[in-house]
């Protein structure tokens, strides 16, 4: 499978962006899971995806207001 991994400022709307952008690429979201240090912490996320996620797409999510890192793992 392939998990998108990121690192983010929890703060309304990261979570959100990151959808729209996987979404206007058509790549499927098929899992989430999340995980916070405290409100307004540093937060992890790992996406399960059905679909590949090209360079071009991993830098613009790496680009997001709030986004620490993201990196993609194909298993």
């Amino acid at each position: 499978g392939i998990m998108l991994f990121t690192q983010h400022t929890d703060k309304p709307g990261v979570i959100g962006r990151v959808g729209t952008l996987l979404g206007s690429r058509n790549v499927n979201i098929a899992g989430m899971h999340l995980g916070r240090e405290k409100v307004g912490g540093r937060a992890l996320m790992v996406l399960m995806v059905d679909d590949p996620i090209d360079a071009a797409l991993l830098a613009e999510i790496r680009a997001l207001d709030g986004m620490e890192t993201a990196q993609v793992v194909e298993l």
